[in-house]
């Protein structure tokens, strides 16, 4: 993925990191960061998103394959020290 350039400023979404090509997360680790999230479907169009609730910042989804995908910047946690 490359540079995001002015991307909204960073928010605290949970995923889960495996051996994937993709990262993984869960609607409600989604709900428990604080977004709004709306899944619709408006005229036979997806307007799937989340929106920040304090900023109004919102993060539309896009729907492939009965999985819906969001680009995202993944950022490490530097909260916990690495062994």
């Amino acid at each position: 993925m490359g540079d995001l350039g002015d991307s909204p400023k960073p928010s605290g979404i949970k995923c889960g990191v495996t051996d994937v090509t993709k990262a993984l997360t869960a609607v409600p680790e989604m709900v428990d960061a604080g977004p709004r999230i709306v899944f619709h479907r408006a005229g036979g169009v997806d307007i799937s998103h989340a929106v920040h609730k304090e900023s109004d910042d919102m993060l539309g989804f896009t729907q492939r394959n009965k999985i819906y995908e969001v680009e995202v910047q993944v950022m490490p946690d530097n909260s916990e020290a690495v062994d």
